[in-house]
């Protein structure tokens, strides 16, 4: 009966979690690309700040993709398909990780993204 559920149920919470990484690579793309383009209409741009928070919101898009990755395992049937996961995971993670590695070392700064108090 458990097992029903899981093939029935979790293969629309994979593709709502895959949604959820699409929407935010999208707003943050755009968001990013709105700011640059005021940037270079007022001929103030700060390239490493807009660099900085659009890593940042591919960092959280890509945990979204990867949870969704981390269920895909719960419903392997063969080792092929557990291995093109297990390769996809491991690029995602590395991706991931990448940006936070890039930007460990740069000092902080206000943010174009407003946070939460």
């Amino acid at each position: 009966m458990l097992a029903k559920f899981i093939e029935h149920y979790l293969p629309t919470v994979i593709y709502l979690l895959e949604f959820m990484g699409i929407i935010v690579i999208v707003v943050t793309s755009t968001k990013a690309f709105v700011i640059y383009i005021q940037g270079i209409l007022s001929r103030h741009v700060e390239d490493d700040q807009i660099k900085t928070d659009f890593a940042k919101g591919l960092g959280m898009a890509l945990e979204f993709l990867l949870s969704a990755e981390v269920l895909k395992t719960i419903i392997i049937h063969t080792k092929d398909e557990l291995l093109v996961l297990g390769i996809i995971m491991g690029l995602r993670i590395i991706v991931a990780l990448l940006p936070q590695l890039m930007h460990s070392g740069s000092h902080k700064e206000k943010t174009i993204f407003k946070k939460s108090a």
